[in-house]
């Protein structure tokens, strides 16, 4: 889907990563987009927990938790990239984990990628709420891939 045209190119692609195990047609796209593209890739993996009453009221401390659970997806991130690394020596990779809404942050990512890619189960037969939000707010050019589920092989 395309949004508005855009005259710069920002030599960038996004990929939204939920769950890091079905990632692997998601990537494959991303990472032959850029390649085609000559872009970077730029891989964003949101986490978003319901608000509680306290955060509500402005006054939610940093949690200890959420910061070891962060720092424990970058960990993964950067294993799971390792691979794509490898199979694409001449595409820049950077990573970012944050804490928000998937949708607000894959939207705002939109805003300075060409294309941002994101993944859609196979069953579901529209999308999500993390893709429809994504495709009502994005800045430019989405495209949504099966994810595929590794083999029992």
């Amino acid at each position: 889907m395309v949004r508005e045209e855009t005259g710069a190119a920002h030599r960038q692609v996004g990929v939204g990563v939920g769950g890091l195990e079905h990632s692997g047609a998601l990537l494959d796209y991303a990472f032959g987009e850029a390649a085609l593209r000559k872009a970077s890739v730029v891989v964003l993996h949101a986490w978003h927990t319901p608000e509680s009453d306290i955060s509500r009221a402005g006054m939610a401390p940093a949690s200890p938790a959420a910061d070891v659970f962060q720092a424990e997806a970058a960990r993964e991130l950067e294993g799971l990239l390792d691979g794509w690394r490898d199979k694409y020596p001449g595409v820049p990779v950077s990573q970012d984990v944050v804490h928000g809404h998937p949708g607000r942050a894959l939207a705002g990512l939109s805003a300075r990628a060409d294309l941002v890619v994101l993944g859609r189960h196979p069953a579901h037969h529209g999308p999500g709420t993390v893709i429809h939000a994504v495709l009502n707010h994005a800045h430019g050019p989405v495209v949504t891939v099966p994810s595929v589920p590794p083999s029992s092989d």
